[in-house]
């Protein structure tokens, strides 16, 4: 357990619900009591207290606003004024909170790295990445929770391997787990996640008009991209094929309704609703992005799709839906996979040990 009174600040780009979100929630329990914690989204979206923040001390704290310099000089006193025992930054959106801590002497900082916006899914911003260079070398630690992005630290970033920490997600074995499936008139595929631009949820609908009628979709989440999508799968003639869930404080639920995961994303690094997928018992189609199909068992493989093929997305959900074996089969490998590989318990208590190490 930490020492008691420590104070935990977090910058957020959001803290609309999403992976990283859910991970630091998750944390946040699992650091016990005499931890408070501050964040400090900095778009002002703060949806993420909805996924369970009960029994933590935590507040929200209004992010400084105002022409740079003066923004800078808010943060800078904001970091003094809380005087926190760990800073703890989240993607690119937090970067102005690296020079606001060098000028307020905050020497224990830990950054996050999960992926990228759209503007860098197919390569890195050069002067983004000057700037991780020049910024990064001074953290306390970065945190990657995938070999690509481990891999892209070292050689684009020239991240010191004593401060680069590959850390993977983890995933509740004993909420997310296997059920039995009752054969029904159709085949179920699912996806978790928020419905906008980089998920590709498009694909996903384009895939299913490609399948026959049997083959359903669950779309779990919500998002900028929602109204979008239920206009696009009308044009598809889809009705009574698509069912939009919206948001689950528990996703838990959901995946027992599914008989097969589908994750259409264009961009990802370690995405957790995938893990969920696999400690649910599931087989997965999915594309090609981040650790994907590192993460899955290797039988499962040859369902992963180049990114944007929607007839290669079509033809292995019809595989899948045509093959109640294989299905079952796939989703047994996975989740032994989850358990050997990334039960929370051992994954998050990486993350925990680094925290207290480096907290002031």
């Amino acid at each position: 357990m930490s020492s008691p009174g420590k104070k935990y600040l977090h910058v957020f780009a959001t803290f609309a619900k999403g992976g990283p979100q859910r991970r630091a929630i998750e944390l946040m329990h699992r650091l016990g009591k005499g931890i408070q914690h501050q964040v400090v989204p900095m778009d002002g979206r703060f949806d993420a207290l909805d996924l369970g923040v009960k029994g933590l001390d935590l507040e929200v704290i209004k992010a400084p606003a105002g022409p740079f310099p003066l923004r800078l000089m808010r943060m800078r006193s904001l970091l003094r004024c809380e005087d926190p025992d760990l800073l703890l930054t989240y993607n690119w959106g937090s970067i102005e909170w690296f020079l606001a801590a060098r000028l307020a002497g905050q020497s224990a900082h830990v950054h996050h790295e999960d992926g990228f916006g759209p503007e860098e899914e197919s390569a890195r911003l050069p002067r983004r990445s000057w700037f991780r260079r020049r910024l990064f070398r001074r953290l306390s630690a970065l945190i990657v929770p995938s070999r690509t992005l481990e891999r892209i630290a070292e050689t684009e970033w020239g991240m010191a391997r004593d401060r680069l920490h590959y850390l993977p997600n983890g995933i509740e074995l004993d909420r997310f787990k296997p059920v039995d499936r009752v054969a029904g008139d159709g085949i179920t595929f699912g996806s978790v996640g928020g419905l906008r631009a980089v998920k590709n949820q498009s694909l996903a609908l384009q895939a299913i008009a490609a399948c026959p009628p049997e083959i359903r979709l669950l779309l779990v989440g919500d998002g900028p991209d929602e109204s979008s999508l239920r206009r696009r799968s009308q044009e598809l003639g889809l009705e009574g094929r698509v069912e939009f869930v919206g948001v689950m404080a528990d996703t838990a639920p959901a995946y027992a309704r599914m008989d097969a995961f589908l994750n259409s994303s264009r961009s990802e690094q370690m995405p957790i609703a995938v893990l969920e997928a696999m400690a649910s018992g599931l087989p997965v189609v999915a594309t090609d992005v981040g650790d994907v199909k590192q993460m899955l068992h290797p039988d499962n493989q040859p369902f992963i799709v180049h990114t944007g093929d929607e007839k290669a997305m079509a033809a292995a959900m019809q595989h899948l839906a045509g093959d109640d074996s294989t299905r079952e089969d796939l989703g047994r490998k996975n989740r032994a996979r989850a358990e050997a590989e990334y039960d929370a318990d051992v994954c998050y208590g990486k993350y925990l040990d680094l925290y207290r190490r480096l907290t002031r």
